[in-house]
């Protein structure tokens, strides 16, 4: 996904690492969403997922601060060993 200017500007980046798992992306703002899960976007290990448990955790991070019915905006990437992997 192609995000605008005005967007991205309400957008923060997230970094995280651990042995076996890199993460880096951006999430929005809670002032800023949209009305469908549709906008968070995954990709592990360079390809594109759909993960109802990690979107559900990229929901619940934001724990009460969205209003309901309100999704973020997210494009977040995971790196990890294959072999570590079942999705």
């Amino acid at each position: 996904a192609i995000y605008g200017v005005k967007t991205i500007s309400k957008m923060a980046p997230i970094k995280g690492k651990d042995l076996d798992i890199q993460v880096n992306g951006y999430v929005s703002l809670p002032e800023l969403t949209r009305s469908s899960r549709n906008y968070i976007s995954l990709i592990l290990n360079g390809r594109f997922i759909r993960n109802y448990p990690l979107t559900k955790a990229v929901i619940a991070g934001y724990g009460s601060k969205l209003m309901i019915g309100r999704f973020p905006i997210a494009v977040i990437t995971i790196n990890a060993d294959p072999a570590l992997i079942d999705v």
